[in-house]
């Protein structure tokens, strides 16, 4: 490498970086905003954050740009019209002409976009929320053949909320507890605690666990060469609690 490319990279890495919020520029377009603007906008952020700039002149910004002066300025004066930048006044001697752009405002108005898309994005999950708990209740009350009490209500509300399980594992556990003929919610929070404890926290990864658990119990019986009688078998499968699941 020679002296002259060295001394770019060198220049190069010293450059100060420019952070430009993800923000602006996902959502520019629903502040108002269009490609072009977002350009004089991110050229206002250099000057202010690389050159110590806060009031850059037509001229200044335009050089970076393919905009002549005529449209940079037009384009200024629609971002201000706008809302999405002013100008204010300093005796800051360091700033052009005593002055500043700020954009306070703009910043002002992706975050209130911002809340909204979060709020929406919310509203739609406790909607999807919901309608699981609704198929959940459903599913129980099916299977009980009754109406929950309110016990049993909030021991539902419980494993969805407070200890985040799927309604699909829920329903997973209740549909293992009506196999095993051993149709209780205590039964069901002991399966439901097992698959916590070994984090299993989907179907897949349940059904996954209880095979490989299948293969080294059978290998082990083969290894250990043991054959349990016919009548301890018979045993074994009328156990509604013989499933690893019980705690």
């Amino acid at each position: 490498m020679n002296k002259n490319s060295s001394l770019s990279l060198r220049d190069l890495l010293n450059e100060k970086p420019i952070v430009i919020s993800q923000l602006l520029l996902k959502h520019y377009t629903d502040i108002g905003m269009d490609e072009v603007e977002l350009v004089v906008v991110l050229q206002l952020l250099r000057f202010r954050d690389c050159l110590d700039q806060t009031y850059p002149t037509v001229n200044e910004l335009q050089k970076s740009m393919t905009l002549d002066s005529e449209q940079t300025r037009a384009i200024l004066a629609r971002l201000i019209e706008k809302g999405l930048i002013s100008v204010v006044h300093s005796s800051d001697k360091r700033h052009h002409g005593k002055s500043s752009y700020v954009l306070e405002h703009l910043w002002d108005k992706l975050l209130h976009v911002w809340q909204q898309s979060n709020q929406e994005y919310i509203h739609s999950n406790n909607v999807l929320a919901s309608e699981s708990l609704k198929e959940v209740y459903r599913s129980f009350e099916k299977e009980f053949g009754r109406y929950l009490s309110p016990i049993e209500s909030s021991k539902i509300v419980q494993w969805c909320f407070s200890d985040g399980f799927s309604s699909n594992i829920i329903l997973e556990a209740l549909e293992r507890a009506v196999l095993q003929g051993a149709l209780s919610f205590k039964y069901i929070d002991s399966i439901l605690k097992t698959w916590d404890n070994l984090q299993l926290r989907t179907v897949d990864a349940i059904n996954s666990y209880e095979k490989q658990f299948k293969e080294k119990r059978q290998t082990k019986n083969i290894n250990t060469k043991q054959k349990p009688k016919q009548k301890t078998l018979d045993k074994f499968s009328d156990d509604k609690y013989s499933e690893i699941y019980i705690t």
